[in-house]
């Protein structure tokens, strides 16, 4: 059983903990990861389907706004979409996900049957949740600097619906009063989750050839293929991301018990 801290830990010993937790749950989530990763590529899907080796498109640069915005319009419509309904269904795995790694560290296991209820329970919260997260981050993204913000204060109000029942607008200022004062130190998590996917990612696609540079001419298939790459990193890696979260959500509130 995993013995949870009981005072609030450095960053260090909550990203080795988490690691040591995902560890003895791997393979009770990665069951889980692996239907995450694979509805992820469902929009990959959806962006090629249909296009042939005969048509190409010209990887833009991300610092050419323009280019960038006219490259994507070629996948609005289906694209988007798909994109939606699948982020909606891509919640129910992850809140049995993380109801399964709340259940272990308390020592107890709930049967497949109640792990289904209950995040069928949940699964309209934490939709609702979602969509106002996405809203609120995009009104702050039309003057750039809050939309970060906020995007980084609020990211654990679907933590605040699964693991503490909490409805959408208590569990976006709940999340927002957990990191605010830690904001930077959460940044720092996510950077670190960040840097950490980019460089396995880029080291992979260089050795299978998998590459997508601005400026390269890539086909559907290069798009299919670099998709399918995400989803293995995605399956393989995503248990240490959650387990990690799941340890940094709780030291944030034991941080504010004992503020």
């Amino acid at each position: 059983m995993f013995e949870l801290p009981s005072l609030p830990q450095e960053m260090g010993e909550i990203v080795i903990q988490g690691l040591r937790l995902a560890r003895l749950l791997y393979r009770r989530l990665l069951n889980l990861t692996t239907i995450i990763a694979f509805l992820g590529l469902v929009p990959t899907v959806a962006q090629v389907w249909g296009k042939g080796d005969e048509v190409s498109f010209d990887m833009p640069s991300f610092t050419d706004w323009n280019a960038f915005s006219d490259w994507f319009r070629q996948f609005y419509g289906s694209y988007g979409i798909t994109l939606l309904i699948i982020g909606a269904l891509t919640l129910f795995p992850q809140i049995v996900l993380l109801r399964r790694i709340a259940a272990a560290v308390r020592g107890t296991k709930e049967t497949r049957g109640e792990e289904m209820r209950q995040a069928l329970r949940l699964w309209p919260w934490a939709l609702l949740t979602a969509a106002m997260y996405l809203l609120v981050v995009a009104l702050g993204l039309v003057v750039l600097v809050p939309g970060v913000i906020l995007g980084i204060s609020l990211m654990f109000s679907f933590y605040a619906v699964v693991l503490d029942g909490s409805r959408p607008l208590p569990a976006l200022n709940a999340s927002h009063n957990l990191v605010w004062g830690h904001w930077w130190r959460t940044l720092g998590l996510v950077f670190l989750f960040y840097v950490a996917f980019a460089l396995l990612g880029m080291l992979l696609s260089s050795v299978f050839g998998l590459g997508l540079d601005a400026g390269q001419t890539v086909h559907a298939r290069d798009l299919f293929k670099a998709a399918v790459l995400d989803m293995v990193l995605v399956a393989f890696l995503s248990p240490f991301v959650f387990c990690i979260q799941f340890l940094y959500y709780r030291d944030l509130k034991l941080r504010k018990q004992t503020a």
